[in-house]
């Protein structure tokens, strides 16, 4: 991941992380998830759609490419950071319903709750933002008809990229990915675990420029990279070069690696790992089936038991019946999990952090037979559950999660 898509990341991170995430959901304001928006909007009669993101993410011109994602048609942008001194603007909506995204759904909670606080009767939070948009637009007309941007490629989510590959029509599978990245070479394990499309063609970012003649003009591009970000730059200089139709795969295989195992996922993904990898709804699935016999949480003690007193954003409960081993006590432990060798494990973290990759590697190279990691972590199986319609029965995985960061 480059330097400016981590700061971009860490300031997202520390903006939504400082508050309650879900508490208030359908109890201070309303809620409607994504696939109900197109109806929910043309049903409200005089209404306000409201964008809370930077003005640069709302234009697609931020510094932060990834970044760049659309927004939907006919919204007004006020940022979260300045909306408390611009409510003057929006005054006309105050007893009308007002519509608030953005990109991950969580600075239009804390928006959803700061209008209420402020004196509007009728809000409701849009659950999953741009993000979750982009996962799911491809199953709606009516939802794609409300998305617009200013850039030149397309966004497709792991599902959209697995049927333009496997649709027999040319394309060209451009993974612009360092060397090391593609190779599984790095220091870090979650990037390692990523493995390659099938059928991809390998030039890196930086020799990008020099190796164009080597990219057919006439054939359809499908970008890969790790995050989603480089994928965007390489996508100016592709259009430069003169190719007209050019894919990007939405957050990269970052996201491949997080989304579902949805049919054939795996006949055109190459991948190395001792390990595995579960969803949080394939994880939901499994704990009402067949509960798995071991469940790792490999954060420190103090995040585990709500008691980090620095990041306090970290102190957001533990997955039911797991038991706390930090990573760098496996080795240490290792005792304690023979029991287990060939069983399934599942370890996690917070969210996607290298650490639960690099325990996992761990286990699987101490013989265990059956590891995965649950990708996400406890953030993504609170997150689906309150973005993801039909799947607020997730919430109920996590437990002991502090009022203040509910």
């Amino acid at each position: 991941m480059n330097k400016k898509v981590l700061i971009a990341i860490c300031i997202l991170y520390w903006n939504t992380l400082l508050v309650a995430q879900y508490k208030y959901d359908n109890t201070l304001y309303h809620t409607v998830y994504l696939e109900d928006l197109p109806h929910a909007l043309k049903q409200s009669g005089h209404h306000l759609l409201l964008d809370v993101r930077s003005p640069g993410e709302y234009n697609d011109t931020s510094m932060y490419d990834n970044l760049n994602i659309g927004r939907l048609k006919g919204s007004k942008n006020i940022t979260i950071r300045e909306l408390d001194k611009r409510l003057n603007e929006i005054q006309a909506y105050k007893t009308d319903p007002v519509f608030l995204y953005c990109s991950h759904s969580q600075r239009s909670r804390r928006a959803g709750k700061l209008l209420r606080d402020s004196g509007f009767t009728n809000v409701i939070n849009v659950n999953g933002g741009m993000t979750e948009f982009h996962l799911i637009k491809d199953n709606s007309k009516k939802l794609n008809s409300l998305f617009e941007k200013n850039t030149f490629f397309n966004l497709v989510s792991p599902e959209s990229a697995y049927k333009l590959i496997t649709s027999k029509k040319q394309l060209t599978i451009l993974d612009v990915r360092s060397d090391s990245s593609f190779m599984s070479l790095t220091n870090d394990e979650k990037v390692n675990s990523f493995g390659k499309i099938n059928g991809s063609i390998h030039i890196p970012l930086a020799d990008l420029k020099t190796k164009l003649t080597s990219i057919p003009k006439t054939k359809p591009v499908l970008l890969v990279d790790a995050y989603g970000d480089e994928s965007i730059i390489a996508a100016a200089i592709l259009h430069e070069h003169g190719i007209k139709v050019i894919q990007v795969l939405f957050n990269g295989m970052d996201e491949w690696v997080y989304s579902d195992n949805f049919n054939g996922k795996e006949k055109v993904w190459e991948q190395s790992n001792a390990f595995g990898f579960i969803s949080s709804v394939e994880f939901d699935t499994r704990m009402r089936k067949n509960p798995p016999p071991c469940i790792i949480d490999i954060r420190t003690n103090d995040e585990f038991n709500n008691q980090d007193k620095v990041m306090t954003y970290h102190n957001r409960g533990h997955i039911q019946n797991a038991i706390n081993i930090p990573e760098g006590e496996l080795s240490s432990r290792l005792n304690e999990l023979e029991k287990y060798k060939s069983s399934e494990v599942i370890v996690y973290g917070l969210s996607s952090a290298p650490e639960a990759f690099g325990a996992a590697k761990y286990l699987a190279n101490q013989g265990f037979k059956s590891v995965k990691v649950l990708t996400g972590g406890i953030w993504d199986l609170r997150w689906k559950a309150a973005n993801n319609k039909g799947l607020s029965r997730m919430m109920s995985w996590v437990v002991d999660v502090p009022e203040d960061n509910l």
